[in-house]
């Protein structure tokens, strides 16, 4: 019988199956074909997340620069530009919301090819991860000559909490609770 198994221990061999029932290697061919599926997949992931994270620090630069003339056009035009704003951001949090989903999609499915257990597959998924990761950074950083997005200090906490003199940090007017602002 030629059924997939699913192993709940470490092994090797080419006999292994990803993600569906139908995409069961047996040789050496379909094992490195499967290879380089990976690596191109790990690629894919990271590019997915770049982009996210580099269109949200672009839209948080562009916010940055246009903060002050938010009251201007408050002042002049009412509630009908706030509320215009409002649902602009309400749109781009969705489409950041949606590029979210599709991120973490893909993570799982790298997460259920580490989960077959096989050796070769999970040092694959690593490898293909930290190559994707490595050289999207450096062409980034070097080609592009623009800090990579990862490599922002405050990328891991960052709050997007302003007080009103626009200063990044834990304001207790911008909290609305009296004490530090939590993310």
């Amino acid at each position: 019988m030629d059924d997939c198994i699913m192993l709940s221990v470490f092994g090797t061999g080419e006999n292994v199956c990803i993600w569906f029932n139908a995409w069961h290697i047996t040789t050496t061919a379909q094992y490195w074909g499967t290879v380089i599926f990976i690596i191109v997949f790990c690629f894919i992931r990271e590019l997915a997340a770049m982009y996210r994270v580099t269109r949200r620090a672009n839209q948080e630069r562009e916010r940055q620069k246009t903060q002050h003339t938010k009251h201007v056009l408050l002042s002049e035009n009412g509630a009908a530009t706030k509320q215009a704003a409002d649902e602009a951001s309400s749109l781009e949090l969705a489409y950041d919301s949606f590029l979210y989903t599709i991120n973490m999609i893909l993570a799982y499915l790298l997460m259920l090819l580490i989960m077959t257990y096989n050796v070769g597959i999970c040092l694959v998924v690593v490898a293909g991860s930290f190559l994707a990761h490595f050289s999207l950074s450096y062409y980034v950083a070097r080609v592009k000559k623009q800090p990579a997005p990862y490599l922002s200090p405050d990328h891991c906490c960052e709050a997007g909490v302003s007080d009103s003199q626009g200063n990044e940090g834990n304001s207790t007017e911008a909290s609305g609770r009296g004490g530090p602002a939590h993310a």
